[in-house]
């Protein structure tokens, strides 16, 4: 079963894009919007190639156990709404309120030393205020799907995956202001799900029968990896659940799409969110860079016909800014 579009007549990177390709591809652009080094930081720099189609009969056994899965609860499509109608924290906050495991959650993390607060914050409104709408919305998402898709034994730490889950949401909400016309609310939500994929094959690459991944400096990557020993990527896992979870269109199509940065040019990725998912893939990339890994090491700076959408500032002016070392710190710093 093929998830992927046509891209047969995409020329696929054989090597990952270098300052010097790019000044030549565009040199009219200085600095080169990619100019991160990916020697430095965390991850290894890997070359990315379109994964195969997935397996047929893993597909129809990944939907049985998905439609045997609880499904999140209403207070998570509810307050996914109300962040989408951009509603008032206030209004957020009354929906949090109802259910009271996630209102104690909201006051914990609320109450973190990594917010420094003089007095203990014990009301859900100011709580909520306080922390802002990205970590509502982190936190909340974490609360309602852990239960879903969490599990005692799996190859992929859980805690890790929500901590770079979380940390690309707030980094693609930041690059999502240097992005022309990119919906920051969309690209936030779609950098907190993106991965989700991943926890669910968790639940199949059990510890216990895993071989070395000693395929990830293989040219083809880490997805062909995961392809090798499942049957599909989390691409394909997290389209699945995101359909079976009936989350809008933009959402599955942004889970479909969010590595073809890496090795597709910006023209297959429908525009509709092709700048959102032009804001995960760097947000994702930071991520990785800046020691939230999550599942894979594995970095590639974006195909050099994304650099439009990057017209006023480099990857690399990116992570040494302000906002991202005080936004990255606090998840650092939380338990979630």
């Amino acid at each position: 079963m093929n998830f992927w579009p046509a891209t047969s007549n995409v020329k696929h990177i054989d090597e990952p894009f270098s300052n010097e390709m790019l000044e030549q591809s565009y040199p009219e652009i200085m600095p080169p919007p990619f100019n991160l080094d990916l020697t430095d930081g965390e991850g290894i720099s890997a070359i990315t190639q379109e994964p195969p189609a997935a397996d047929d009969a893993f597909i129809s056994q990944l939907q049985q156990r998905i439609a045997a899965m609880p499904k999140p609860s209403w207070v998570w499509h509810e307050l996914q709404s109300a962040f989408a109608q951009h509603q008032s924290m206030r209004k957020i906050g009354k929906i949090i309120a109802q259910d009271t495991m996630l209102a104690a959650e909201i006051l914990r993390v609320a109450n973190a030393p990594a917010f420094g607060l003089l007095k203990p914050i014990t009301d859900v409104a100011r709580a909520v205020s306080h922390m802002g709408s990205n970590l509502v919305r982190s936190t909340v998402t974490r609360h309602c799907l852990d239960n879903a898709l969490n599990h005692h034994v799996g190859f992929y730490d859980q805690q890790m995956l929500w901590r770079h889950a979380i940390a690309v949401s707030v980094l693609a909400e930041l690059v999502a202001g240097y992005v022309p016309h990119c919906n920051t609310h969309e690209a936030a939500t779609l950098g907190l799900l993106h991965d989700m994929g991943r926890m669910l094959l968790n639940q199949t690459l059990k510890t216990s029968t895993m071989t070395p991944v000693n395929s990830l400096l293989e040219p083809k990557g880490y997805m062909h990896w995961e392809a090798m020993m499942t049957g599909c990527t989390h691409i394909e896992a997290g389209v699945l659940l995101a359909i079976n979870w009936k989350l809008p269109g933009t959402i599955v199509q942004g889970i479909r799409f969010h590595h073809h940065p890496a090795y597709a040019p910006a023209q297959v990725i429908p525009e509709t969110i092709r700048n959102e998912v032009f804001a995960v893939y760097v947000a994702d990339l930071i991520a990785i860079q800046m020691k939230f890994p999550g599942g894979s090491p594995c970095k590639s700076l974006p195909h050099p016909s994304y650099a439009s959408l990057l017209p006023k500032t480099s990857i690399q002016d990116i992570c040494n800014s302000k906002a991202v070392s005080k936004a990255l710190w606090q998840i650092y710093a939380t338990d979630f």
